[in-house]
């Protein structure tokens, strides 16, 4: 069975049209797609807006795309046991004439002589602590999973068409080694004359209407029908058993995602028309677990700072120093999003 005859078989039955058919079909930009809005605001403020826009770009960038993920994303990440053993200069026993090496000795605020608890007539030699500000390391952590990601970066026009599906096919669909179940798929093609069936005529043969649109719906057909499942998009970091050291722990993850920034010094580059569609089906699970950090022998820690860009008026690149926790540990969980940003090009 070829590449593009399987997958015109999974597009018939999920509505999933894009895996293999608009790479063999003219790309239909937008498709017959038509913006009509109407808002009639009845309160004490009466709104009318009337927009004429008329531009000479310097450019475009026209972007017509789909991305379709059925399937699971896991990311892992675990940091355990790093010891940090800071070096003391000042760190050492007298006894008379004789200093305890230093390598018979470690260290907090004071040193401590390894022999066995016996320190008669040792004097101890305080130990300047350590400034934690320049001299505690840091461990990074991270974990990143993602379903569909975009991110478009112009100086001109965009005109962007994106549709973003996330979903699992049911197992019952799928071999013993995890691949995709083709016949039993066919076999549970709703019957011709249904949605599925007029929509996959209209996609191919007439193209009219929203294809992105249509394949949500298709999608959500799937799901009632119990063709689709739910995804499982997991992000987890775990740190533990961490000595003297500052810990950043992070995890993220993101089912469907899209960034667009045009940044032009020229205002008739500020133009960006999107018709975005992101549909999920997808237990979306970010997760961080720290326990177990210490340190000792350090001060300055409440000073701990990060530079962070804090853009001013007068000055867009502005960095400050803002307080950064000693153990920092975030977990991120979002089903679709969309940024986007429009604007001149910030001076250095």
């Amino acid at each position: 069975m070829t590449a593009l005859k399987s997958a015109r078989i999974l597009a018939a039955s999920l509505g999933v049209l894009a895996f293999g058919a608009l790479a063999a079909t003219p790309a239909m930009a937008f498709d017959n797609l038509e913006w009509n809005w109407q808002k009639d605001v009845k309160e004490k403020v009466d709104i009318y807006v009337d927009v004429d826009i008329y531009l000479k770009p310097t450019g475009l960038v026209e972007i017509e795309k789909l991305q379709i993920f059925l399937g699971d994303v896991t990311a892992t990440n675990y940091v355990a046991y790093i010891y940090n053993e800071p070096f003391y200069p000042d760190a050492g026993y007298h006894h008379g004439g004789y200093q305890v090496p230093e390598t018979e000795v470690y260290a907090t605020k004071f040193c401590y002589i390894k022999c066995g608890g016996y320190n008669d007539g040792w004097d101890k030699v305080p130990v300047k602590p350590l400034n934690a500000t320049i001299e505690l390391p840091i461990v990074l952590a991270s974990a990143t999973a993602v379903g569909n990601n975009q991110s478009i970066n112009s100086d001109v026009p965009v005109f962007l068409h994106d549709g973003q599906f996330v979903a699992e096919v049911a197992n019952r669909y799928r071999h013993s080694d995890g691949g995709m179940n083709y016949d039993a798929l066919a076999s549970a093609m709703p019957a011709s004359g249904d949605y599925a069936s007029r929509c996959y005529y209209n996609c191919y043969q007439e193209p009219e209407g929203n294809l992105h649109h249509d394949i949500a719906l298709l999608f959500l057909i799937g799901a009632a029908v119990g063709l689709l499942e739910e995804a499982e998009i997991s992000a987890k970091s775990t740190v533990h058993d961490l000595k003297n050291v500052s810990v950043d722990n992070s995890a993220t993850a993101v089912a469907n995602n899209i960034s667009v920034n045009l940044l032009s010094d020229t205002p008739a580059n500020h133009l960006l028309i999107a018709d975005i569609t992101q549909f999920a089906i997808a237990n979306v699970k970010a997760e961080t677990s720290t326990k177990n950090v210490t340190a000792t022998g350090y001060d300055h820690m409440r000073q701990l700072t990060t530079a962070t860009l804090s853009p001013s008026d007068s000055n867009p690149y502005q960095v400050v120093n803002v307080p950064t926790p000693w153990i920092s540990s975030t977990a991120t969980a979002v089903g679709n999003n969309v940024s986007i940003n429009v604007g001149p090009v910030l001076a250095e």
